[in-house]
């Protein structure tokens, strides 16, 4: 019977560090998604750049 419950444990042990490792990956590859294709560190660099710019022309 112990046996049984270590072997039942150890299969539930493995769906946890899959799904862990499974979102990990997912997050992953989203990070890379948004920094290669949708722009990422440079779209917000130039929109901190329009910012700044913009509260200069309002204020002389």
């Amino acid at each position: 019977m112990e046996q049984g419950s270590v072997l039942l444990g150890e299969g539930y042990m493995r769906i946890i560090l899959g799904s862990i490792f499974s979102l990990f990956i997912i997050c992953f590859v989203a990070i890379v998604i948004e920094e290669t294709l949708l722009g990422g560190r440079r779209r917000r660099k130039a929109l901190k750049i329009a910012q700044e710019r913009g509260k200069e022309a309002h204020h002389p």
